[in-house]
């Protein structure tokens, strides 16, 4: 029995090699794993983010879609009250062509009236609202929102996209 052949038959230099090339291999395929991971979850929190914009766009114009010519329930000058949920701010404002107004779901805030139909942004003081537009033959409908509830809205889904893919990378 030699001493120097302990190790699947090999001597001391080629069990270095191959521990050597077992730590390279270790090394370069955590590497390949971690790159891959966070790309991937990058990629996925701009999906996410994407996605998240396009639905708080299609919320704004299905509620112009939906919402009728009559007072809200609570009058003209209804606000948002103390304790509400901020992310539950939706401004309804409809006029009638000649500028009469019918309806304003809070007039505190302050919403350009805008004469064709789409999306927009306004900044009003410290606030930026997403505004769609809805003008018909009879009304103009424009819906609100804060754009900073959207965005904070859309990076708390990136963020539960991407937390499951960055967890992984490291028991990969």
């Amino acid at each position: 029995h030699n001493p120097q052949r302990s190790w699947c038959g090999l001597d001391d230099p080629a069990r270095h090699l191959v521990k050597t090339l077992r730590g390279q291999l270790t090394i370069w395929l955590a590497g390949v794993l971690t790159i891959t991971g966070l790309l991937s979850g990058l990629a996925a929190g701009y999906v996410t983010l994407a996605e998240q914009d396009g639905l708080f766009d299609d919320q704004l114009r299905q509620i112009a879609l939906s919402v009728g010519d009559t007072p809200s329930a609570a009058g003209d000058s209804y606000r948002i009250t103390a304790g509400a949920n901020p992310e539950d701010r939706i401004v309804v404002r409809i006029l009638a062509r000649n500028g009469t107004l019918i309806r304003n779901s809070d007039p505190s805030a302050d919403v350009p009236l805008a004469n064709t139909t789409g999306f927009s942004d306004h900044l009003d003081g410290d606030i930026t609202w997403r505004i769609f537009t809805l003008v018909t033959d009879q009304r103009v409908i424009q819906v609100a929102q804060e754009s900073e509830v959207r965005a904070d809205g859309a990076m708390q889904s990136a963020i539960n996209t991407i937390l499951p893919i960055v967890l992984l990378i490291p028991m990969s």
